[in-house]
């Protein structure tokens, strides 16, 4: 997923949600917790990066949910990380569901790693669900969430 709308600041790291992006995150977790209900699933864990506007994304996101899992923060999913470095970070979590929080280009860059299909352009706060049976790069397939 990539972070909602953020302010703008001359400190990127510091950088908050606007009340849009506090907004943004909220419905993607009231629409996150539908579709888990739905499809009976949980999250074992959820990552973003240590920047100030993922770390929002994913705490007002999580507060959404019936029984939110163990929040993390890795530099691994700062913007400027590459996906190779971000996927090997994922992969102390294999077997596992994940959900993470990053930036743009990262999450567009992980998303063509795992599927090795055209790079989507994320939109702010926009969800990407993948079914992830072998940590292998190029072995993830896109779902829907609907």
């Amino acid at each position: 997923m990539r972070h909602a709308e953020a302010l703008s600041s001359p400190d990127d790291f510091a950088r908050p949600l606007s009340t849009r992006g506090l907004e943004q995150a909220k419905q993607q977790g009231i629409n996150l917790a539908r579709f888990m209900s739905a499809n009976s699933l949980t999250f074992d864990v959820m990552i973003s990066s240590d920047l100030q506007r993922a770390r929002q994304t994913i705490s007002t996101l999580s507060s959404q949910l019936t029984n939110p899992p163990e929040l993390l923060q890795l530099k691994a999913f700062r913007p400027e990380s590459s996906a190779g470095a971000a996927f090997d970070a994922l992969q102390v979590f294999e077997g596992k569901n994940v959900l993470v929080v990053s930036h743009m280009p990262l999450v567009s860059s992980l998303d063509h790693w795992l599927c090795l299909e055209g790079r989507l352009d994320f939109d702010l706060a926009q969800m990407q669900l993948y079914d992830i049976s072998l940590m292998m790069k190029g072995e993830a397939t896109r779902l829907p969430m609907e």
